[in-house]
Parts: C-alpha cells; sequence; structure tokens
C-alpha cells in the first residue's frame, strides 16, 4: 500500500512543472464529447455536491498540499522503512 502512495510524488512533480494530469485532461474531453452541461445547469444537489467537492482555491494551493503530502509520504518511508519479505 505504501508504494502506492509513493505514486504521489507523480503528483507534485506534475503540480510543480505545472502539467495538467492526463486523466484530468482525458475527463474533461469526455464530458464534452458528452455533452455534459455546464455545472451551474445542473440541480440543486449537483451544484452543492461539487461546491463540497471542488475548491475554489489558486493553483499554488494545491501545489503546496501535494509537496507537504509528498513530504509526508517520504518521511514515512525514511523513518518507517519497508520491509521486503524474506526468501525461503
Amino acid at each position: 500500500m505504501r508504494t502506492v502512495c509513493f505514486i504521489d510524488v507523480i503528483v507534485v512533480v506534475e503540480a510543480l512543472l505545472g502539467i495538467v494530469c492526463p486523466l484530468t485532461t482525458w475527463e474533461y474531453d469526455l464530458r464534452v464529447a458528452g455533452g455534459q452541461q455546464n455545472v451551474s445547469d445542473a440541480s440543486f444537489v449537483a451544484r452543492l455536491i461539487h461546491q463540497v467537492m471542488f475548491f475554489d482555491f489558486p493553483p499554488i494551493v494545491f501545489v503546496v498540499a501535494y509537496c507537504l503530502f509528498g513530504v509526508a509520504v517520504l518521511a514515512s518511508w525514511w523513518l518507517y522503512p519497508p520491509h521486503l519479505p524474506k526468501r525461503k
């Protein structure tokens, strides 16, 4: 599981370089291709969920958050290194 968390380093690098995640681009393209309506045209519940799930912060806030999480992941690897199973 910790190896999966280590993938966060990729997100940190993308954020620092200003690269949009390919999955985000793909999701956007699929939504446009599917003819999805603008969020403001959605129902009350959809707008409410959108406001709860997506934050309107400047991009630097997310870059800092990604970097802090990346540091926490690297620190966990350093403080508690994974133990590989011993071969018999």
